[in-house]
């Protein structure tokens, strides 16, 4: 089905119709209404596909014919649990490649300081290492904010 977008010339309006006649959808382009014109447009002409779509899935059955996913490893296996399934295509390739985000290794490196300080008996010392693990601290809550943007 074929559909035509269309601005109206009176009060900024913007119709839609289908080749099939179905009543036009006219609504103002602020507001509601936009979104209410744009899932009728989407309801109409389906979801956006990218345009190499058709070659990928081309290539794809191609080497389904060949045999090319006949012997992976792991085949017929569920694939591993990912405890951030939100941020898998990001994770994976930096724990592949032994990349940690900012804030995990400030929080390893505050470990590390309370382990520093459970040794240590010297009042001086202690105080510079509670002085460390404050500014940790901070940077800490810093790149979590920064990572949450």
């Amino acid at each position: 089905m074929i559909c035509k977008i269309k601005r109206l010339p009176s009060k900024n309006l913007v119709g839609v119709s289908s080749v099939s006649q179905k009543p036009e959808c006219v609504t103002s382009q602020r507001g509601r209404g936009f979104s209410l014109l744009m899932s009728h447009v989407l309801a109409m002409i389906g979801p956006m596909a990218h345009p190499l779509e058709d070659l990928i899935d081309a290539r794809i059955r191609a080497a389904k014919q060949d045999g090319a996913f006949d012997d992976l490893a792991g085949r017929g296996k569920p694939l591993p649990p990912d405890d951030d399934p939100e941020n898998a295509l990001l994770n994976r390739p930096m724990r592949e490649n032994g990349a940690v985000l900012e804030f995990v290794s400030l929080s390893r490196e505050l470990e590390r300081l309370r382990g520093e300080l459970a040794g240590v008996t010297d009042g001086a010392k202690r105080a510079d290492i509670h002085k460390n693990m404050s500014l940790m601290d901070a940077r800490i809550d810093f790149a979590r904010k920064a990572y949450r943007r």
